[in-house]
């Protein structure tokens, strides 16, 4: 799902022109392998960036996964319980972001993404909500300010495709998923591993 993610949003990216703002993603929950890849996929191993983005913004409740998101080469973070964030991210952003990868799955998150896409701007989501959430559509905005919102669905990975690519961006030292694991679990324990990983 890491390397699915790393296509369908990030990769596109490099095709930008650079002069265009951030591509970033949102968090309301703590950052995972998955979301922390998304800032890997858009810098290189010493810290500039290759996607084609000016800046890469990383935004998390926890103080600690935004640390990691800056050493892997976030050029700036938010904390989401800062209740100034969304405000301030606009006002350094002149406006808001290009492009809003809300990876979440929260109804909060998504809210948060959409409201830093600046005017003409994209608002990608690949977060799987509850089926009962629901999130609380602004046509007018998205009409009157020529916005577009994505939809990417295991970032619409071809493996046979993608793979190969990314065996050797991390071969290449491109793309440092080692950096993204905290622990190791043997087969055994792979219902803890998947409890460490929902509780972030």
């Amino acid at each position: 799902m890491v390397h699915g993610r790393l296509n369908g949003q990030v990769v596109p990216i490099e095709r930008r022109s650079p002069d265009q703002r951030c591509a970033e993603f949102v968090q309301r929950e703590p950052l995972r392998p998955p979301q922390l890849a998304i800032v890997v996929a858009q810098t290189n191993t010493d810290g500039t960036l290759f996607s084609g983005a000016r800046e890469v913004i990383a935004v998390d409740i926890h103080e600690s996964k935004l640390d990691i998101a800056r050493s892997l080469g976030a050029t700036a973070a938010y904390n989401a319980r800062d209740p100034d964030a969304i405000d301030k991210i606009r006002a350094a952003t002149k406006g808001g972001v290009d492009y809003a990868f809300e990876m979440a799955g929260a109804v909060q998150s998504m809210e948060t993404a959409y409201s830093i896409t600046r005017r003409g701007g994209t608002t990608v989501t690949a977060g799987l909500p509850a089926p009962a959430d629901r999130w609380p559509f602004r046509q007018l905005s998205l009409v009157g300010e020529e916005r577009t919102v994505k939809g990417s669905y295991i970032g619409s990975c071809v493996p046979i495709r993608d793979v190969p690519r990314y065996i050797g961006m991390y071969l290449n030292g491109s793309l440092p998923i080692d950096r993204l694991m905290g622990k190791r679990f043997s087969l055994d324990q792979i219902n803890e591993g998947f409890d460490r990983l929902h509780g972030g």
